[in-house]
C-alpha cells in the first residue's frame, strides 16, 4: 500500500490508479471489513435507500456460555443506519442462523450515546450459528445489507456488577447461590490480577460508577497482555447498559498500558464503556487494540497527552467514539497516536463524534492555548514511522479553539500516508496560537484529503503570540508546512471573505475537483496545482441546521474526480459512491440519491 519506497521515491499522483486494486484490498484487510459493499472488498455495492452495517464492537466470539446457557452466547452491537427504530418482522443473521426472536435483542435501532446518531442493534448469538468464519447482516422490510466479518469460536464470558463480589465465579450476571455472580471490581477484568481470565474471553460489566483502583492506582493495568488476533481479550458494556469509569472530580489515571518497557498490550478490545472526569484515560501500547462505541466527556484535566494515547499503536480500530467536552490545551489531544517506542501504523480511525472539544486553557509553559488536536499524531522518534492512517466518516463539530486534524512531525520525515476523507468539519479552528492553526494542519508527507465537507472553518483574526498580541495572520480551513497534500472532492464553504482556504505553504498542494466558496482568493503560487476549480455555492439543504446534503441544483454533483476510487468507496451515510453505480464521483461528504 505505502506510495513511498524504502528510498524515499514518490509515486506521481497520476499513476496512483496503479495501485487501487492493492490499496484497497489492504484497507479491508486493516479495517475487519468495515468497508461498505462485501465482506471482501469485492466490487459489490449498496443501492440508496438500503441498510448499511458500518461496524460491531466484537469480530469473534462463542455462541453459548452466557450465563451458563448451551443455548446463548456473546452479547454482540452494530452500528448502521436504515434499521428503523422498531424490529417488526426484521432480524439480523449470524454465521447464518437468522436471530427472529423478540428474546435475541437487547436493543433495536437505539441513537441514544450513539456517534453522529448512528443506528444501534445489540443481539445474542445461539447455538444455531455455524463455528468458524462467517458474517452478520441485517435484512430490514426484505433488504439485506452488506456483512460484516464475524467468527464463531470457543471462549468464557463473564461479569461483573456493582452488586457482586470478587469471591463469585464472575459467571452471572446477577447473584446466584453460593459463588455464581458478577465480580464487584473492575479490576478483576485485569487478565494479570485474575487467573480465570485467558486470551479470547469477554467480560461484560453492569452499569453503575465504578472508580476503584487496585494497588498500583490502576483500575487497568494490563502491562503484557497476549490476546491474540483470533482470540482477542474484550471489556464489554452489559447489553442496554452503560456503566462509568470515572471520578466524582476530574483525575488523572486509568492507564491501561503506559511504556512498553514491560512488554506490549495485545488485541484488547474496551468497547461501550463512559469514561468521565480523566486526564489520561487509555494508553496502550500494542497490536490489534480495539475500541468502539466508547464514550469520553468532562476529561479535562491538565495533562500533556492524548484521551486515547499510544507511543506506538499498529493494526487499531477506533470506531464510533464520541468525545464530548472534553479537552483542556495545546498539549492535550482527543487521540494522539505517536511512535515514542514503536512504530504507529495501519490505525483505521472512522465514525466517530468530535463535539465541544476544546483546548482554550493556558499552558503551564505560557502558550496561549489554542490549536489542539482533536486527532493529533506526532513522529518523536527518528527511527520510527507513524504511516498508513485513516481518519474517516467522522464529525468534528463546535470546535472553535481546536484543529480536527494535526500532523505534528519532527525534521526526520518519517510520517506519511494519512488518508482523510468523507468528515464533516463545522465550526472548527476559529482560533489559534503561532505554532497551530486551522481546521487541518498537515506537517506530513503524503496526504489524502478527499471529499470532505469544511465549514465555518477558519477566522479572519490572527494568531495570538506568548506576549498576548496578534500577529495578523487569518486561521485557514488548511495549513501545509511539508507536504505534498493531495486534495480532491472536497468542499470549502467559508463563511467570511476575509479567511484564506490555506496558509503558511511550505510543501505543495494538487487540488483537483474542489469547491472553494465564501473565502478569500483561489489558492495561488507555484505551489498550488489546481484542477478543475469549481468556485460556486454547493448549495446545501440547510447549512445554518447543519444538513450538509446536496440539494438537486448543486453544482458539486457528478463534478468530482473517481482518482479517489481506491479508497473512498461510500459516502458519509453509507451511500455506495457513485450514483448511480458507474456514474460520476459527487463533490462532498454526501453523493446525492435522486440523479
Amino acid at each position: 500500500m505505502e506510495m513511498i519506497s524504502r528510498a524515499g521515491k514518490v509515486r506521481p499522483y497520476y499513476s496512483i490508479a496503479l495501485c487501487l486494486v492493492f490499496l484497497f484490498s489492504y484497507v479491508v484487510a486493516a479495517t475487519g471489513v468495515t468497508v461498505v459493499g462485501g465482506s471482501s472488498g469485492g466490487g459489490a455495492t449498496l443501492p440508496a435507500g438500503t441498510p448499511v452495517l458500518f461496524f460491531s464492537d466484537l469480530t469473534s466470539g462463542p455462541k453459548t456460555g452466557w450465563e451458563g446457557s448451551q443455548t446463548k452466547g456473546v452479547a454482540v452491537t452494530v452500528w448502521g443506519e436504515g434499521f428503523g427504530s422498531a424490529r417488526g418482522g426484521n432480524y439480523i443473521t449470524v454465521n447464518g442462523a437468522q436471530l427472529t426472536n423478540d428474546s435475541d435483542y437487547a436493543e433495536w435501532g437505539v441513537t441514544k450515546n450513539s456517534a453522529r446518531g448512528l443506528e444501534r442493534i445489540t443481539f445474542w448469538l445461539n447455538n444455531n450459528s455455524k463455528d468458524g468464519a462467517g458474517a452478520i447482516t441485517v435484512t430490514v422490510n426484505g433488504v439485506t445489507s452488506n456483512p460484516l466479518n464475524f467468527t464463531v469460536r470457543a471462549g468464557n464470558i463473564y461479569f461483573i456488577a456493582k452488586d457482586g463480589k470478587d469471591s463469585n465465579n464472575g459467571k452471572y450476571a446477577s447473584a446466584r447461590a453460593g459463588e455464581g455472580g458478577p465480580w464487584l471490581h473492575f479490576y478483576k477484568a485485569n487478565a494479570r490480577k485474575n487467573t480465570s481470565l485467558n486470551a479470547g474471553d469477554i467480560v461484560y460489566v453492569r452499569s453503575g460508577v465504578y472508580n476503584s483502583e487496585d494497588e498500583q492506582g490502576y483500575m487497568l493495568y494490563f502491562r503484557g497482555l497476549k490476546g491474540t488476533a483470533s482470540n482477542p481479550f474484550a471489556i464489554v458494556g452489559y447489553p442496554g447498559e452503560w456503566p462509568v469509569l470515572g471520578r466524582t472530580s476530574p483525575g488523572n489515571g486509568v492507564h491501561t498500558e503506559i511504556c512498553c518497557d514491560y512488554g506490549t498490550t495485545d488485541y484488547l478490545g474496551l468497547h461501550k464503556l463512559i469514561w468521565e472526569n480523566r486526564g489520561v484515560p487509555v494508553s496502550v501500547i500494542g497490536a490489534g487494540f480495539r475500541m468502539v462505541g466508547d464514550i469520553f466527556r468532562h476529561n479535562t484535566t491538565d495533562v500533556w497527552s492524548g484521551i486515547v494515547d499510544t507511543g506506538g499503536g499498529w493494526d487499531w480500530k477506533l470506531y464510533g467514539l464520541i468525545f464530548r467536552d472534553t479537552g483542556y490545551d495545546y498539549y492535550k489531544h482527543a487521540i494522539y497516536i505517536r511512535s515514542t517506542h514503536r512504530e504507529s501504523h495501519n490505525v483505521d480511525i472512522g465514525w466517530n463524534e468530535f463535539d465541544n472539544y476544546r483546548s482554550d486553557s493556558p499552558t503551564k509553559d505560557g502558550n496561549a492555548g489554542y490549536g489542539s488536536g482533536a486527532v493529533n499524531f506526532r513522529n518523536d522518534n527518528n527511527n520510527s514511522d507513524v504511516n498508513h492512517i485513516y481518519i474517516h466518516n467522522s464529525l468534528f463539530h463546535n470546535m472553535p479553539t481546536a484543529t480536527a486534524l494535526y500532523l505534528e512531525n519532527d525534521a526526520s520525515g518519517n510520517m506519511n500516508n494519512i488518508f482523510f476523507y468523507n468528515n464533516i468539519l463545522d465550526g472548527v479552528g476559529q482560533a489559534g496560537t503561532e505554532s497551530c492553526t486551522s481546521a487541518i494542519l498537515a506537517n506530513a508527507k503524503y496526504v489524502y484529503i478527499y471529499n470532505n465537507i469544511f465549514y465555518n472553518v477558519g477566522s479572519p483574526d490572527g494568531h495570538s503570540l506568548r506576549d498576548g498580541t496578534f500577529d495578523g495572520k487569518p486561521m485557514s480551513a488548511m495549513r501545509m508546512i511539508k507536504g505534498p497534500v493531495f486534495s480532491a472532492n472536497n468542499i470549502f464553504y467559508l463563511t467570511n471573505p476575509l479567511i484564506p482556504y490555506t496558509w503558511d505553504q511550505d510543501g505543495t498542494l494538487d487540488s483537483r475537483n474542489d469547491i472553494y466558496f465564501g473565502g478569500k482568493a483561489l489558492p495561488s503560487g507555484t505551489n498550488y496545482t489546481l484542477i478543475n476549480p469549481v468556485t460556486s455555492d454547493p448549495r446545501f439543504v440547510d447549512p445554518s441546521n447543519h444538513n450538509f446534503h446536496l440539494q438537486k441544483s448543486s453544482q458539486a454533483i457528478n463534478a468530482g474526480t473517481s482518482d479517489v476510487s481506491y479508497i473512498v468507496k461510500w459516502d458519509y451515510d453509507g451511500i455506495s459512491r457513485p450514483q448511480p453505480a458507474g456514474g460520476v464521483y459527487d463533490i462532498g461528504a454526501y453523493e446525492y440519491r435522486n440523479k
